[in-house]
């Protein structure tokens, strides 16, 4: 009975994540409105009509707002808490200044190098790395690549976020399956933590999802990516979800995000800048809707998922199914950009 009662009281706790994500998200967009906080269309947009932005400010306050509670009453380690609370904030708070500032790409990234390291000093550096068949000792170099691994996944995430609906999209089935594995794994309330986020990305979806009435911004997007890759590194140390399970879980946005970055800085190009060479943008010119591309990205969320759940349980596949996936997207991302339309259909 306790453990019913457990499972209702999370069931309910969510949904009223949900409800206020959904409420928090119209006030944003009223608000938006008025104060003409719009994003404008130009050659770089996926957009033609100007559209109220700061949406991801409702997930940023819910999720945060939510781990400190749940910090305070001892559901969460009050260092998991303090990390993702302390950390969360710094870059929500300096993406939100950005939007309606415009600051330069070096004060982002200095702040984003601050909340990881935050991260590190709350929690301490990552000492081993589970590989399946057997762990590495990483030493030092644990805080480096924790550091590299925090920073970014923040600012990959961020770069997804180009068309109505894949963002929020991306995080429920990420979330909703990270939670699922963490469960499974004996951490509920790390999975509790998972699902809030999943559950206020949700909330935002129904007014993002195409035609989307308000975008998410970096507010959300980042915090997203920091939130995600905070929570693999706390998995990763409670030898609960190694980190190489949650990497095989964010591929999508490992695989299009970073191999449109790294091909664009090889260019020669400035791919700090906003640019429309990802291949989800691509895969527009290929005639399909935002939704038709996002329900497309879901399907391929549920594939690496698969690889997941199997690494998961055997862990000798690890890097096999990790393996596996990231060639498999490689393969596709290489395909739309070459415009090969049948990876798609």
């Amino acid at each position: 009975m306790s453990e019913f009662f457990t499972l209702v009281l999370t069931a309910v706790f969510l949904v009223l994540v949900f409800l206020a994500s959904v409420l928090f998200t119209w006030l944003i967009f009223c608000h938006a409105r008025k104060r003409g906080w719009l994003a404008i269309p130009n050659e770089r947009s996926s957009h033609t009509v100007p559209t109220p932005t700061g949406g991801g400010l409702a997930i940023a306050v819910v999720f945060l707002a939510s781990v400190v509670a749940l910090g305070i009453i001892g559901v969460v380690e009050a260092s998991v808490g303090l990390a993702l609370a302390g950390g969360g904030s710094m870059v929500a708070l300096i993406s939100w200044i950005d939007g309606r500032r415009a600051l330069n790409a070096r004060v982002r990234i200095l702040v984003h190098a601050l909340a990881a390291i935050w991260v590190l000093w709350v929690l301490g550096g990552p000492q081993s790395l589970n590989i399946g068949f057997t762990t590495l000792s990483l030493g030092v170099a644990g805080s480096v690549l924790g550091f590299v691994w925090i920073v970014g996944l923040s600012n990959l995430y961020n770069f997804m976020d180009g068309i109505d609906g894949l963002l929020g999209s991306e995080t429920v089935a990420i979330g909703a399956v990270a939670g699922i594995l963490l469960m499974l794994a004996g951490r509920p309330e790390l999975a509790v933590v998972t699902w809030i986020l999943a559950a206020g990305a949700a909330g935002f979806l129904v007014w993002n999802w195409h035609p989307a009435k308000i975008f998410m911004g970096d507010v959300g997007s980042v915090l997203i990516g920091f939130s995600f890759a905070t929570l693999a590194f706390v998995s990763e140390r409670a030898d609960a979800v190694p980190v190489f399970v949650w990497s095989t879980l964010l591929l999508v946005v490992l695989v299009d995000a970073g191999l449109s970055t790294l091909r664009r800085a090889l260019k020669g190009e400035k791919w700090f800048e906003a640019h429309r060479t990802f291949g989800y943008h691509q895969a527009l010119k290929f005639g399909l809707t935002h939704s038709q591309v996002t329900l497309r990205v879901i399907g391929l969320n549920l594939i690496v998922a698969a690889g997941a759940f199997v690494s998961f349980y055997w862990p000798r596949f690890l890097l096999p199914a990790f393996g596996v996936s990231f060639v498999l997207l490689s393969w596709l991302w290489w395909l739309i950009q070459k415009r090969v339309r049948f990876p798609l259909v």
